[in-house]
Formats: C-alpha cells, structure tokens, sequence
C-alpha cells in the first residue's frame, strides 16, 4: 500500500474521465489486460452491486495467490464473450468519485442483444504515479435483465445456460452463488422511500423526511463529499430539491437518476439512498452533481 496515495481533491476533471473511459475502450478491444490494469492493487468490484464483491490484493484460495486473479476471472466470465456497448448519457466528477449514468448494450449472440439501465460509480486514487480505480460500484437489476433477456427465446435460453456453465467452472460453486446474491434487493419498496423522501424534501416537511430514516443514519450527502446533513437540517435549509426520474434497486441501495433544484439552477446528477434491509428506513444518501 505503499505506493497508493492520496490525490488531490478534486481531481482534474479530464483526467477524472480519462480514466474511467479506459474502461469500455478496453471492454471495446477485448483487451484483458488493459482492463485489469486500470484498477489499484488492492480494489474492489461490486458488479451487481448486492452480489459478493471481487477483492484484487489478498489472497485468492482460487488461484492460490495473491494478486488479481478475481479480476481476471470476472473478466473471463462475463466481458470476454461479449460484445458490450456504453451509452453514457451523464458522467458527474465529485471529489474523488466519476459517476455515470448510462444504459449499457450487451450483444451476446448476432440476435441476442439486452440492454441494461445502469449507475456506475468509481473511486479514483494515486498508485505508482498513475490515476487507478480503488472501487466500481455497478447499480442494475439483475432479475429484470434476466427477463428481458429470456423473452428472447431459446436462442437466448441456451446463452444462459452457457453462462451458468462458465461461472461455476471460473468463479465454483460458492462464487456463482455469491454473484446470484445480486437477485436479491429492496425493490419496489425501497423505490417509494426513495420517492417518499423526494416529496417530503419538496413539500418542506421535515418531520416526514426525518421518519424515513434509520436510527442512528449517516444523513445525506449533498454534493458527496460535503459534511452529511441531518434529514430535518437538509430539509430545513431548503437549498437542494430532487426529483427521481431512472430508479434502480440493486441490493440494500435504490440509485437514481435525478433533476436537482439549487439556488443556482437545475442540474442532472445522480443519488444513491442505502437502505436497511430489515426496516427499509434510509441509513445513508448521496447526491452528487455538478454546478
């Protein structure tokens, strides 16, 4: 860990994107390597997120070393067969974080073809001279891109089964069963606290907002990065308004896409609101845009 630093805050906004987009022109060129190489020895992917996380940098019982092996296999499985298009329709660069809003097209078979509404994140830090991804949080729904991809017939059927073929022989038995875990999430009820808190911070009811939110929550973050705010103070203030337009479940986190209101305007961005499970009260939330 030595050579991973910290980088300035923000970073270069260029430099932040120039970065992130390393990643589809490698997915692009189905070059393994480049992808890899564009995250930090020690990350992490969370691809759904809610399914188990990919660790590069500890030991992999795998592979039997140490190293990014679980990258690699990840690659294997579900990049390396496919042709994969990013539609990016919004990036925001808060801090340390490039978000992106985007659909993504993955073409498995010449008529096989599902396309997915998605949120990235990346955590961007400094090793060995060089910007490197130290986090990629992907937010999708894993059951309706299953579906969607389903209707397509036997065709597709037999591209499925493939799939599960080829995780169990990369990823064994218990990895396969920590990616399925991404079927699971807070759903349609976590999407109405979501839209519950948009109208409570609309109308200025703190009281209403302050109830969606778990005891003990971390408060929100508006822009990420700045001090978290209680629900009652965020409310009060006034400053920020939002209204939720693409909302994604993918595990204990609704991820929206959003129109923020401040007192400079209207902006596109993007917020992610954590969820508990047991409750589906709001443990945490982060906006993020740009002015």
């Amino acid at each position: 860990m030595d050579d991973l630093k910290t980088i300035p805050v923000p970073i270069p906004r260029q430099d932040a994107l120039a970065t992130v987009e390393g990643s589809p022109k490698a997915v692009a060129a189905h070059d393994k390597d480049a992808w890899v190489g564009l995250f930090a020895e020690f990350s992490v992917i969370e691809d759904p997120v809610g399914s188990r996380p990919n660790l590069s940098g500890i030991f992999d019982a795998r592979s039997g070393r140490r190293g990014d092996a679980a990258h690699r296999r990840f690659y294997d499985t579900f990049i390396a067969p496919n042709k994969i298009e990013f539609h990016v329709e919004r990036d925001v660069v808060c801090g340390t974080h490039v978000v992106r809003d985007l659909d993504i097209e993955i073409t498995m078979a010449p008529t096989v073809v599902v396309r997915t509404p998605m949120h990235l994140v990346y955590e961007l830090c400094e090793e060995s001279g060089e910007l490197r991804i130290r986090r990629l949080n992907a937010h999708w729904e894993m059951l309706p891109m299953v579906g969607r991809l389903m209707a397509q017939g036997p065709s597709a059927w037999a591209i499925v089964a493939a799939l599960w073929r080829r995780q169990l022989a990369n990823l064994g038995v218990s990895g396969t069963a920590g990616f399925a875990a991404g079927m699971r999430s807070v759903g349609k009820a976590g999407k109405r606290v979501v839209a519950d808190l948009a109208g409570a911070v609309r109308r200025g009811d703190a009281a209403a907002a302050a109830a969606l939110f778990a005891d003990g929550a971390t408060g929100i973050e508006a822009p990420y990065g700045h001090p978290p705010l209680s629900p009652r103070r965020f409310v009060d203030e006034g400053a920020v308004r939002f209204t939720p337009t693409k909302t994604l479940a993918s595990g204990a986190t609704v991820s929206a896409s959003l129109e923020i209101e401040t007192d400079t305007g209207t902006h596109g961005g993007v917020g992610f609101f954590e969820l508990d499970r047991a409750s589906r009260l709001i443990d945490r939330v982060r906006l993020y845009w740009e002015p």
